[in-house]
């Protein structure tokens, strides 16, 4: 397989995680959308979960595609998403004076990553056997 090929296969294999990705960035760097910190489980608390755990089965779907995926991957994974989402807390507290950082914000993060391979672990699992 030539490199170019394979370059474009591997690209669409993460292009539902990017596009993934972008819309979080969006809705973390939009100025319009301030949820309250009502609670430790409130609306915004439960949009990170979801997003983070979108987030992470995706790059795991493309990583399948690409063989098996090891341990050091899986943490590797877990840890981008979660390291992505403290980036974009950071860069709300720095550049949106309406935004402020919430550290448990990124603990939904964290634990919507690590939701996202257990979904993920669970579905293919079930498809392979």
């Amino acid at each position: 397989m030539s490199f170019l090929k394979e370059l474009v296969n591997r690209f669409w294999n993460y292009l539902p995680a990017f596009f993934c990705a972008i819309v979080i960035y969006i809705l973390s760097t939009s100025e319009s959308i301030q949820l309250p910190a009502e609670s430790i489980i409130s609306p915004d608390k439960v949009g990170h979960f979801i997003a983070y755990s979108v987030l992470s089965f995706l790059i795991f779907v493309g990583l399948s595609k690409e063989g098996s995926i090891s341990k050091f991957k899986i943490l590797f994974v877990i840890l981008l998403c979660t390291l992505y989402g403290v980036f974009l807390e950071f860069l709300q507290y720095t550049f949106f004076p309406n935004r402020f950082f919430d550290l448990w914000d990124a603990a939904a993060n964290f634990i919507g990553s690590v939701i996202g391979f257990l979904t993920f672990r669970q579905l293919f699992q079930n498809l392979n056997n």
